[in-house]
């Protein structure tokens, strides 16, 4: 997980950056790749979520980039390329980012 200059599409190669910024280039593009993982059953059918656009000053927009032979990557737009911690919670099982103020 590492803030980046561009966000690219697997499989494809194109650059996904202005659109996960929703038109321009964002202040802040954090990648968050997750291996193994899929995000989607053996028919094919999501199991995650692929856009999230949240009401939060400091996220501003979350777009899957790949899913693909065990890689699920997410490109989050963020106001800043701000410190984050990452940490892992269960019951449901899920990762949580928090990022400083």
């Amino acid at each position: 997980m590492s803030y980046e200059t561009k966000a690219v599409a697997c499989g494809s190669g194109q650059d996904v950056t202005a659109f996960v910024g929703e038109g321009t280039v964002p202040a802040g593009l954090l990648l968050i790749t997750m291996r193994p993982a899929s995000a989607h059953n053996e028919a094919g059918q999501l199991t995650a979520v692929r856009t999230l656009r949240p009401a939060l000053s400091s996220l501003k927009n979350v777009f899957g980039t790949c899913d693909f032979e065990g890689v699920v990557t997410y490109a989050v737009a963020v106001s800043g390329m701000k410190p984050f911690t990452v940490s892992t919670l269960a019951n449901p099982p899920r990762m949580v980012i928090d990022f400083a103020r």
